[in-house]
């Protein structure tokens, strides 16, 4: 062996071994948060309902031994994303935050093979599932349910995520790309939160309706309604409606009503999660009333979107170290050290989705339940309702 090759590997081993990303890291939900579901006090806060229950699905999933619940899924190719590392890590993080635990000491550091895994998975799973989207068939367990959904929405270029950005439709012509795999992380992410979580879509002003006219010939014996005054002396005026046939030759006007919620998304955009009945809905309320006001409702948009992409940046900036140096020597046979951009993509998109949407639950948790929390955490609520 060359000393060039020889030098060329300790560089990779020094510098491969920076290629680590900490669960906390991946999921870096804000202290103050986490201050907040403590309560100020330090302790812990055993979650419940359909928090818990998802949480011991998603750890029987990896671990039977662990948990008396059911797996998460039934699908074979579901279930070994659910046993990575990566799901798995980002299931205690979130855990944690959400019961104000301290970080998780399991699966500390996520290496990149971990993420290489994660991403082959993915690219594995989705030709499985779309599969089974293609020849209608459903999963039993309610996790596969959403995921098949949300893929069939993905595929058709309609996925629309909680904040109410809409995902790209894949390209999939010659395999899988960059932008596909990511598109894919995102939907996988959402898939698992939904299922997991129990934070509605907010509903910011009641329901809007909308008369829209169109003209068009009448159908067969079809009627409409004619509208007659009577007047009599000494008698209140009454309106008598009659329902006389439409004329073949006759073009009329015909009024539709449309009924539709505007939601606390961008551009008010209704999430598939909604769509697709996955998630509830919750209206807002007026300050002083029990529920989520619109200014909590903002609050929890913003902090959570700017956790998340603070994570996105965090994991990006300790991941992408191998390609900040710019290795590009070749090693031997062909093996080359460089940037993988889309393992790195990987690690940013499911930092930012993981954070954001842990924060938003863990967030949603202690405003509904009203627990005690700091002035820091009240103040930030304040403030994020003033905002425009």
């Amino acid at each position: 062996m060359t000393v060039r090759v020889f030098a060329a590997l300790i560089v990779f081993s020094i510098v491969s071994g920076c290629q680590q990303v900490a669960t906390s890291n991946l999921t870096a939900i804000p202290d103050f948060v986490r201050d907040a579901v403590r309560g100020g006090g330090g302790g812990t806060r055993a979650a419940s309902g359909r928090f818990e229950d998802g949480y011991q699905a998603l750890r029987a999933a990896a671990d039977k031994s662990a948990t008396r619940a059911a797996p998460a899924s039934d699908s074979p190719a579901v279930l070994a994303i659910l046993r990575t590392d990566v799901v798995q890590g980002v299931v205690d993080e979130v855990y944690q935050a959400r019961t104000g635990g301290a970080p998780s000491a399991t699966s500390v550091r996520l290496p990149e093979g971990k993420f290489r895994e994660f991403r082959d998975l993915l690219s594995d799973t989705r030709a499985t599932l779309m599969d089974d989207v293609a020849r209608g068939k459903a999963g039993e367990k309610k996790l596969d349910r959403i995921l098949i959904a949300y893929l069939r929405e993905y595929a058709a270029g309609e996925f629309v995520d909680r904040n109410g950005t809409e995902i790209a439709k894949p390209s999939l012509n010659g395999g899988i790309n960059n932008e596909a795999i990511t598109g894919l992380a995102t939907v996988f992410w959402e898939a698992l939160f939904d299922f997991w979580t129990d934070v509605p879509v907010f509903v910011e002003r009641e329901q809007e309706e909308e008369f829209k006219a169109s003209y068009r010939a009448p159908k067969a014996n079809e009627v409409r309604p004619v509208f007659t005054r009577v007047v009599e002396a000494g008698k209140e005026d009454k309106i008598v409606t009659e329902y006389q046939e439409v004329k073949p030759d006759e073009r009329t006007v015909f009024y539709t009503r449309s009924v539709h919620d505007v939601y606390v998304t961008d551009d008010g955009r209704v999430p598939t999660a909604v769509k697709l009945k996955v998630a509830g809905t919750e209206r807002l309320v007026d300050a002083g009333q029990t529920g989520i006001t619109a200014g909590e409702a903002k609050f929890i948009k913003s902090a959570s979107n700017l956790a998340g992409k603070q994570a996105n940046s965090l994991a990006a900036g300790i991941f992408g170290f191998l390609g900040k140096i710019n290795v590009g020597f070749v090693l031997v046979g062909g093996f080359s050290v460089g940037d993988d951009k889309t393992l790195l993509e990987i690690v940013k998109v499911s930092a930012e989705v993981a954070t954001r949407r842990g924060t938003q639950a863990a967030i949603y948790a202690v405003l509904k339940e009203g627990a005690t929390r700091s002035p820091e955490f009240d103040r930030l609520v304040t403030f994020a309702g003033k905002q425009p």
